[in-house]
């Protein structure tokens, strides 16, 4: 599918306390929110 990305993100249902998933969360916001907002 042309134009299409893929962000592969780490799994938050593994062994992971609460802050490590809101770390990741944290690292990926800025990738989420410019595809969701851009389209890239």
């Amino acid at each position: 599918m042309p134009g299409v990305q893929i962000l592969a993100l780490p799994s938050p249902l593994a062994s992971r306390s609460i802050p490590e998933v809101q770390q990741l969360a944290h690292e990926y916001a800025g990738q989420i929110a410019e595809m969701l907002t851009n389209g890239k």
